[in-house]
């Protein structure tokens, strides 16, 4: 293989072998010379510098890195991979952060963030600083961006520290006293967690969307016959139907436990699901704890068990439950009464 390269010197006026050679060189950057090991073509007849396009790009890059690398400033690619772990695109996170999609697309692209970027590009790698800024200036962002991102931090945080997660909420949940909105039961997460096994067990899993919902038919449908709920869950009026409170954390938790796997689904039309599988039986012990839930739990599966999610979340988007609440509203059990389902 030949080790020289024909370049066009422009002393010599002909097209003659080159070679590379590693020479230090220095580069402004920002203002400040910034020295690195170059590459250079060199003409192999006369000796002088020939100039390679692509040689000098990848130059200034390394210049662009060193500089970097000695200020502390994230580099195109960790900005880009921080961004697609949120699920957010140029213009989402840049609007988030009130910059604008083309900043964005600029730092992504080897342009330098200034020393304030930096820093919140850096903050906002941890999960937690993320969720702050979600909670300050969520209303920057379209609704459905809102609760993709509300759901993407939930995942994250809850597969960093699952049971944290799930105590901290769990403990927060037992404070609320037994009402109405909780079908006259204090909430109890285990409970909640086998019903998602229960669901998750049957043969091909579930897809997500669904199983919110057989999670909320159940435990209405057990207050309707028995004037309490099985679990205590308090459910929220969301875009695709009622869910747990919190739901994400415990499904993740479940996960993270392996008791649970998730997987991605192409839907079609570009369309992303999460199908649940159980990769264990759910305690029936916990579930028998009732007396009754399990016969629910088995009604509401039998009823639904040729449902896709689409058809099972419009049926939700019918009920009276759901059209007399608001988007974030929590969904009283009285509504339980006129549920069309029955089993």
């Amino acid at each position: 293989m030949k080790a020289t390269i024909e370049f066009h010197c422009q002393r010599c006026g002909t097209v003659n072998d080159t070679r590379l050679e590693k020479r230090r060189e220095t580069y402004p950057v920002k203002g400040e010379d910034t020295t690195i090991l170059a590459d250079v073509r060199v003409c192999t007849r006369c000796g002088n510098d020939v100039y390679d396009k692509s040689l000098d790009s990848d130059n200034l890059r390394r210049a662009y890195d060193s500089y970097r690398t000695n200020h502390g400033i994230l580099t195109p690619d960790e900005i880009r991979t921080m961004r697609q772990k949120y699920g957010l695109s140029q213009r989402g996170l840049g609007t988030l952060l009130g910059w604008g999609e083309i900043t964005i697309h600029r730092y992504e692209n080897a342009g330098l963030p200034d020393e304030s970027h930096n820093q919140v590009l850096r903050l906002i790698q941890d999960p937690v600083n993320m969720e702050r800024l979600l909670k300050d200036y969520s209303g920057r962002l379209r609704s459905n961006a809102q609760i993709q991102l509300s759901e993407r931090l939930t995942q994250l945080l809850s597969k960093e520290a699952p049971k944290q997660v799930v105590g901290f909420l769990s403990r927060v949940a037992a404070r609320r006293k037994a009402d109405i909105f909780t079908g006259f039961r204090t909430f109890d997460p285990e409970t909640l967690m086998e019903m998602m096994v229960y669901f998750a067990h049957k043969p091909g899993g579930v897809l997500k969307t669904k199983l919110n919902k057989l999670l909320w038919y159940a435990d209405f449908l057990h207050f309707r016959k028995h004037s309490v709920s099985i679990s205590g869950a308090q459910y929220i009026h969301l875009p695709y139907g009622p869910v747990p409170d919190d739901y994400l954390a415990y499904l993740y938790s479940l996960s993270a436990d392996e008791a649970l796997s998730i997987e991605e689904m192409d839907m079609g039309n570009e369309l992303v699901g999460e199908n649940i599988r159980a990769m264990r039986k759910p305690a029936e012990n916990i579930l028998l704890s009732s007396g009754t839930a399990l016969k629910v739990l088995r009604g509401v599966y039998t009823h639904f068990r040729t449902y896709s999610s689409k058809r099972i979340s419009e049926l939700s988007h019918k009920e009276e439950a759901y059209l007399r609440t608001q988007p974030q509203e929590p969904i009283s059990y009285e509504y339980a009464e006129n549920l069309r389902v029955k089993i």
